[in-house]
């Protein structure tokens, strides 16, 4: 899928630091909502482009797709001695709002986050600037231990702690070689496995509380579950709203038991089957305009 316009955005302060954002979109109106999309761990935007279309198409926005920092048309390689974790991820994608918020002053925009991708969407409607109007997120669950049962959970506990002590050691994790993610750095990794191990949003070098922030959002979300999904169980995505307030909108949604001419959709291969996700999005979004 070719999108409409492409866009690099250079992070400040560290100019050196780029990324292209792919726009798609179908003749939308001035007002059209903005659905940015927020790629998994090791997946580059270029996988999310069909989808993006569909979105487009479907829903008459605007679609947008970028990468997080480390993958794709990042300007920046994993190895060792070059680190970050979610900090850098969510004061990337504070610049990037600032952007597309510059670009389209009517629009009202929503985070739709894949996995990780989502993880960053709950704590950027906690702690980022750019107001956003909703967050949809597919296949997208707190990785705590605790999400899974039996030894499922000690598994979960045993590879992502393993994670963390791989990547002190050799100064980045190896994710290729693991069978988990791409070549990511070893701060995301240490973030992402201390959520794992505690069940806390608590990134390095920052001293917002995440914790009590999400308690305190106030946006309407959609979470979007794949059945069967090992890696984002019915629990574990409980302990991901968990997070949120009990008055806060939560719509829940599990798709791919009975899709026709689909196969079972995995946490990853759902973005080759567009048509199953997108009418989702699309009847949500219409619920949030009554």
């Amino acid at each position: 899928m070719v999108p409409i316009e492409q866009i690099t955005i250079t992070y400040l302060p560290n100019r050196h630091i780029s990324a292209i954002l792919s726009i798609f979109h179908k003749n939308p109106p001035n007002s059209a909502p903005v659905l940015l999309c927020l790629p998994a761990m090791g997946m580059a935007a270029k996988h999310y482009a069909l989808f993006a279309q569909e979105l487009a198409t479907q829903l008459n926005c605007i679609a947008i797709t970028t990468d997080l920092r480390g993958l794709g048309t990042s300007s920046v390689r994993v190895r060792k001695g070059v680190d970050f974790g979610y900090k850098e991820l969510l004061e990337d994608l504070e610049q990037t709002l600032h952007l597309i918020k510059n670009k389209y002053p009517d629009s009202e925009i929503y985070l739709a986050g894949h996995s990780l991708g989502g993880q960053l969407s709950c704590m950027y409607s906690a702690w980022g600037k750019v107001p956003v109007k909703g967050l949809i997120l597919v296949a997208c669950c707190s990785v705590y231990y605790k999400g899974w049962t039996g030894l499922a959970a000690l598994r979960i506990l045993a590879f992502t702690q393993t994670a963390r002590y791989l990547s002190r050691i050799l100064g980045y994790f190896p994710g290729k070689k693991m069978g988990f993610g791409g070549t990511e750095s070893k701060t995301l990794i240490q973030d992402w496995s201390h959520l794992a191990r505690s069940g806390r949003f608590e990134p390095q070098n920052m001293q917002f509380n995440f914790e009590t922030g999400m308690a305190k959002v106030n946006l309407p979300i959609l979470n979007i579950a794949i059945a069967h999904d090992n890696y984002a169980p019915p629990k574990a995505i409980d302990y991901l709203c968990a997070k949120f307030s009990a008055s806060v909108s939560v719509t829940r949604i599990t798709i791919g038991e009975k899709e026709q001419n689909t196969p079972v959709l995995t946490h990853i291969n759902w973005l080759k089957y567009p048509q199953v996700v997108v009418p989702v999005f699309k009847r949500w979004l219409h619920e949030q305009d009554r």
